[in-house]
């Protein structure tokens, strides 16, 4: 139990520092990563190292010790009396407090003190509400960067949620990896000279060779073939429909018995139009027109209405390039299947090009790309897609080559940054329910014109009009990827400089010890 003692004015000088903020929490660190806590940020802190600790021990202590505010004082050569300890009341020159630190130097007069303001924001600094709840969110986040001549490795890990981040550059690839351990996810990107890969959690990748997209893993749920744009669209291998529209079944069901007729017929068709081709070869006049009773051969064929199960397509030499088929909608995989041998453009001279199917649109194993110069996918004023479902990242062009006017990052950006508040949010058009994140780009604008960046000077910001007329503003979250990674690398040269400079004031304490 401790004691009381009583020194009054029989001492040199005391010094009284006022009181403390009133303790309203109260942590204990259980290892370098992990804490338990108890109370808000109004007041002071109390912090202890206690490996044993649990949340009720917090809770307990802090019933016990919330509202205590601690009197700082000095009290120089006091007549203590000599049994006096470590916190034990005392009261010196009108202050009472508790002794925290006791200096003896034999003559019978004792330096008491309790630590003074500008001491204990030195030896314990604790900060405000913010610096405090910033302070034990860090101390759960490590970060780590290890570079070589060859290799250079960024790590960010934390214990909330079990998440954790990297990329690793080498010099024949760059990996990126993405992990939540508690819900056991994790996504990694590799990017060689060779190709690209994904692989998730369970081992499943996706690799692209030489920079060619496999088109017959693109899958979606929903794709509404009429906001395809491109002057040009060429497909290989099958185009399929999963159903005609329903005001076209009557039509299928008469196409069905139409083609059922004529398959009879166009079996005896075919040894008459191989006999017909040899004696067409021999014409005199190729321009002549042959008929017989099954088989009509002539330059152009004009006609209102035409009907039949199967129409072959010829090139300029009369070879087969093609073949449009009409076959059973309940049996058959398509109602309408349109083949070529070769090469199959689809293209419109002006206006729009649609492409109208029942759920799905499939790409069969092929490239899916613009001809000519790069176009858009997707427009503010035409419509923009709901969701892209992709095995790995868009790849962007990043070339030197493609860039002129290189130069560091101004300052005036990182205050920008600064500027722009994360927010979670649900987007109108959803359909789950979920929450997003990211930022809204009105407050960009106002953050841009605030630090003194212009349109012109950041792409991430960009305004166009929607499909209403009115204003529509857009962000791309690739833009800020540089941006927070010179913020990382400014808060990382403040952390070495800080670890620096605390290794070399616990130096200069070892040296007053010694001597």
């Amino acid at each position: 139990m401790f004691d009381k003692f009583f020194v009054g004015l029989n001492l040199t000088s005391v010094e009284d520092h006022g009181v403390q903020r009133p303790i309203s929490r109260v942590t204990f660190l259980l290892d370098n990563e992990n804490s338990v806590t108890a109370g808000d940020d109004t007041g002071a802190e109390l912090l202890a190292d206690c490996p044993h600790a649990t949340q009720a021990i917090a809770d307990a202590v802090l019933t016990q010790i919330k509202g205590y505010q601690h009197r700082m004082f000095n009290a120089d050569d006091a007549a203590l009396d000599p049994a006096a300890e470590l916190g034990d009341g005392v009261t010196a020159g009108g202050v009472y407090s508790v002794i925290s630190r006791l200096s003896d130097d034999g003559s019978g007069y004792s330096g008491v003190t309790a630590p003074g303001k500008s001491e204990m924001e030195d030896e314990y600094p604790a900060g405000g509400p913010l610096t405090q709840e910033f302070s034990r969110k860090i101390a759960q986040t490590n970060s780590r960067i290890t570079k070589t001549a060859e290799h250079i490795r960024l790590e960010v890990s934390s214990k909330i949620g079990g998440l954790s981040s990297s990329i690793d550059v080498q010099l024949d690839s760059i990996a990126q990896k993405v992990e939540n351990t508690e819900a056991g996810l994790s996504q990694t990107l590799r990017v060689a000279a060779d190709g690209v890969t994904i692989t998730n959690a369970q081992g499943s990748t996706l690799t692209i060779d030489g920079g060619q997209i496999d088109a017959s893993k693109i899958h979606a749920e929903q794709l509404d073939a009429s906001r395809i744009r491109a002057e040009d669209l060429n497909l290989t291998g099958a185009v399929s429909w999963g159903d005609l529209a329903y005001d076209a079944k009557n039509q299928v069901i008469s196409a069905q018995n139409t083609a059922g007729n004529a398959q009879s017929a166009a079996s005896s068709a075919l040894s008459a139009a191989n006999s017909a081709a040899s004696t067409v070869a021999g014409w005199t006049y190729p321009g002549s027109t042959y008929m017989d009773g099954s088989m009509l051969m002539t330059g152009t064929v004009k006609a209102t209405s035409l009907q039949g199960g199967s129409v072959s397509l010829l090139d300029y030499s009369g070879n087969p390039s093609g073949v449009m088929s009409i076959t059973s909608a309940v049996t058959g995989a398509y109602a309408v299947d349109l083949s070529s041998y070769s090469a199959l453009r689809i293209s419109a001279q002006s206006g729009l090009l649609h492409l109208n199917g029942g759920p799905d649109i499939t790409v069969g194993c092929a490239n899916f790309y613009p001809l000519g110069k790069a176009a858009n996918l997707g427009s503010p004023q035409g419509g923009m897609w709901n969701a892209v479902y992709s095995y790995t990242a868009e790849i962007i062009t990043s070339d030197r080559s493609s860039k002129h006017d290189i130069e560091p990052v101004p300052d005036k950006y990182m205050d920008m940054l600064d500027r722009i508040e994360p927010v979670r949010f649900k987007v109108n058009n959803g359909t789950s329910g979920r929450y997003h994140m990211g930022f809204v780009a009105q407050e960009v604008e106002a953050a841009m014109a605030s630090s003194g960046v212009d349109s012109l000077e950041f792409a991430g910001w960009c305004r166009d009009k929607g499909p209403d007329g009115a204003e529509l503003q857009m962000l791309r979250y690739t833009e800020f990827i540089p941006l927070c990674v010179k913020k990382m690398r400014r808060l990382e040269a403040r952390v070495a400089a800080l670890e620096e400079r605390a290794r070399r004031q616990a130096g200069g304490k070892e040296e007053d010890a010694d001597g």
